[in-house]
């Protein structure tokens, strides 16, 4: 049966993914933010296209949305000109973007209050899945609307599949960015080892693509990797930015196993021994480590010029109610990267001072001593403790 079709956002996968509901013989209304787009689309496919989202929208069975991240989102469903504004009741609002599970739990409550349903159905198979119509769905929400809206899904895909309530199917889609990662990283070392060893990586990959090591990754990905060519703009962005939503909604669910150890089981000493990470990772744990009253160590590991719990790892050290050292601990001033315009630069000092300001403050819930700030905010290289009297007393191990 023919059905009214709205389709947002036709970028490298929702082109091919409109054009081919279009081919199953269904009407469909597409929009773009860049209307060239949409221009080129029609010229190659039965349909017509819309100036806003809330025009595409008017009197369509199905609305399907396939964007950037979760501020696009919201701009083409909630916003000014957004679908919400003209979606009819009754109808299907799917959404293909890879987004958080947060906003898509969001606009199935809004959807319901409006009286027309949503499905979080975000996709993965690249860009050649979607070309060739056979990408893999992954959807949340309720199931007699996922039945409803499974055969239009079904047009550009070989694998659907309800996962479970609202948000389900994003939160399997940042399973699915982990294991690709995962593959991508493994990949890359395994590549360089052999390169190193000098074997010819054709055969290589021609024999153990075939076993236990086989992955898309490796089938598609092994030569360029060889030819030491990484310049996928368009997917390494999208990754990184899909991996981002992956650490956020870890940090939710108690994912990380040292933060989830430290709130859960009855200990009284951490030991530390780690080069640093991110600033905020290291204060957010150091504010558990401070709320439980840990005793923190450094054991002197011999990590020669590096320190045995350096930059962001001394905050965890100095959260610790007892300190204790035999290892180095050293800290440095904070910075961001370069930055290539004078736009970018006063961004990254606005960053740089708000950075800043949150480690003071942490710090200072801690106890640190001011001799630490001076060494911390001063000194543009890596600074080791000098464990004489005098500094131990002052950091007060």
């Amino acid at each position: 049966m023919s059905c009214n079709v709205a389709f947002i956002g036709l970028g490298v996968m929702g082109y091919p993914m409109a054009g081919y509901i279009s081919k199953a013989g269904h009407n469909v209304t597409v929009y773009n933010r860049t209307a060239a787009k949409a221009d080129k689309w029609i010229t190659e496919y039965k349909g017509s296209k819309a100036d806003t989202p809330a025009k595409a929208a008017e009197g369509a069975d199905f609305i399907f949305t396939c964007v950037g991240n979760d501020n696009d989102l919201r701009e083409v469903s909630l916003g000014e000109n957004g679908l919400f504004n003209t979606a009819k009741e009754g109808c299907v609002y799917i959404d293909n973007s890879t987004v958080s599970a947060e906003i898509s739990r969001e606009l199935y409550k809004a959807a319901k209050d409006k009286s027309f349903d949503f499905l979080d159905a975000p996709i993965s198979g690249g860009q050649a899945g979607a070309e060739g119509g056979i990408l893999t769905v992954m959807v949340g929400g309720d199931e007699d609307v996922f039945n409803k809206a499974q055969p239009v899904i079904d047009c550009y895909s070989r694998k659907v599949k309800l996962i479970g309530a609202t948000g389900s199917g994003q939160l399997t889609k940042m399973m699915n960015q982990m294991c690709i990662a995962g593959a991508v990283q493994g990949l890359s070392e395994a590549i360089n080892f052999g390169i190193n060893a000098g074997l010819d990586m054709d055969k290589v990959m021609e024999t153990i693509s075939k076993g236990a090591a086989q992955s898309w990754q490796m089938e598609n990905r092994y030569r360029t990797m060889t030819d030491d060519k990484f310049d996928y703009g368009f997917a390494v962005d999208w990754m990184r930015k899909d991996l981002a939503i992956v650490i956020e909604e870890a940090k939710k669910n108690d994912s990380f196993e040292l933060r989830k150890a430290l709130r859960n089981h009855d200990i009284d000493t951490l030991v530390l021994s780690s080069r640093g990470g991110s600033v905020w990772e290291g204060l957010s744990m150091a504010g558990i480590i401070h709320d439980k009253g840990l005793t923190t160590y450094v054991p002197k590991l011999g990590l020669e010029g590096r320190g045995d719990c350096a930059s962001a790892c001394s905050f965890m050290f100095f959260a610790g109610k007892t300190r204790e050292a035999e290892g180095d601990v050293g800290v440095h001033q904070f910075y961001s990267g370069s930055a290539s315009d004078s736009a970018k630069v006063e961004e990254t000092e606005e960053i740089a001072q708000f950075t800043v300001s949150e480690i003071i403050g942490f710090l200072n819930e801690f106890e640190t001593p001011p001799f630490v700030f001076e060494r911390m905010f001063q000194q543009s290289k890596m600074y080791y403790f000098d464990y004489s009297s005098y500094e131990l007393s002052l950091i007060h191990i």
